[in-house]
């Protein structure tokens, strides 16, 4: 399957030097879509700073049944 999705991302400053949030979606039209975005957490750590984020997605159409057939390959490990 060959697909180009189009669509925004957008950032949310909801915590400016704390923390972020990502949010975006895409439409490949065929292909289907995708929806998602991320929580980003910074933490001081000495001298560093430490990102630490959590991640959820969804997707439909082609893309899902995608999806499923490589977990469902990967669960049998590749032995159908």
């Amino acid at each position: 399957m060959k697909a180009g999705l189009s669509g925004n991302v957008g950032l949310v400053p909801s915590q400016a030097h704390e923390g972020f949030s990502l949010q975006g979606d895409g439409n490949g039209g065929e292909a289907g879509f995708a929806k998602g975005g991320a929580d980003g957490e910074l933490a001081e750590y000495g001298d560093e700073t430490i990102l630490k984020y959590q991640a959820k997605a969804a997707v439909g159409g082609k893309l899902a049944r995608l999806r499923d057939y490589c977990q469902n390959m990967a669960a049998l490990d590749g032995h159908p």
